[in-house]
């Protein structure tokens, strides 16, 4: 889906928070093809671009006239008057905010306008909740207070990205970025997981993603996820010790009883009620 309007400059405000957007843009798997023609940002305004996902790994846009090279996701500052011409042929998730020139020198003062106008940035969940939020506040353009709220949602993902810029603590290798996703795939075990919106959100594609992973993991995603689940399980079995099986396979989102207890011995070589029991008198026998 393809949006863009500057109808959200015209709709009047109830606070005076004084960042005020008026150009909202986004995408999602929008495909640029070669036309051959370069754009200038109009002299009167300038965009903050986050771009989030793409079928390629490094970003080679002209952006304000200068070529740059940035993993993704990133973020770039098209500047008043600025040239760029994207790079064709490929796959984007992308959403975009602009301001009035009039606003550059305030970004200035509260740090939100980099010397770097292309900025690599950890995909935080921080900065996850604001882009949904974004993209739900553009839908709902013309609902009460929606134009004050999207004000206050752009200038949080802008500050977020400039707190989550990947220089700011050294270079973050692609295996720090493969193991950050393993970590929230542990925390949201009891969740549906997307893993391709996952992928998306890290800034990988596909197939850089499972390259990647395989290096620094011995297992597929999906038995990585299994494996989690088992753990979680066996900790239920110590600290839940009323709930029955059925209820720890529920919770944990196990596809059956049977896949469960045939994975559980597997990895643990007793059952899963055999293993409650068996940690129960361990505990009694020292109950340290």
């Amino acid at each position: 889906m393809n949006w863009l309007s500057d109808e959200i400059a015209k709709i009047p405000r109830t606070g005076k928070f004084p960042f005020r957007v008026d150009l909202l843009f986004f995408c999602k798997d929008q495909i640029y093809r070669d036309s051959g023609c370069r754009s200038r940002t109009p002299e009167n305004s300038f965009e903050i671009n986050i771009r989030l996902s793409a079928d390629h790994e490094i970003c080679r846009d002209v952006i304000n006239g200068e070529e740059i090279r940035e993993r993704f996701p990133h973020a770039v500052w098209k500047m008043p008057g600025g040239e760029h011409r994207l790079q064709q042929g490929t796959v984007r998730d992308t959403i975009a905010f602009g301001y009035p020139a009039a606003l550059l020198e305030k970004f200035r003062e509260v740090g939100l306008l980099p010397e770097r106008r292309s900025m690599a940035f950890i995909p935080t969940g921080e900065i996850r909740r604001h882009i949904s939020e974004f993209r739900k506040l553009c839908r709902e353009l013309y609902s009460p207070g929606a134009a004050d709220r999207i004000d206050w949602v752009c200038f949080q993902l802008c500050r977020e990205i400039c707190y989550a810029n990947t220089d700011r603590n050294g270079l973050q290798t692609d295996a720090d970025r493969i193991r950050n996703i393993s970590v929230w795939l542990q925390q949201h075990l009891h969740e549906p997981i997307d893993l391709d919106e996952v992928i998306a959100a890290n800034g990988f594609s596909r197939a850089s993603f499972f390259r990647r992973w395989k290096e620094v993991f011995k297992v597929t995603p999906a038995q990585y996820l299994l494996d989690m689940k088992i753990e979680k399980a066996a900790r239920l079995l110590l600290t839940e010790t009323d709930l029955p099986i059925s209820g720890i396979i529920a919770e944990i989102r196990y596809s059956g009883p049977t896949a469960f207890y045939r994975r559980f011995v597997r990895r643990y070589g007793m059952t899963p009620d055999e293993y409650r029991r068996a940690m129960r008198l361990r505990q009694t026998a020292d109950p340290r």
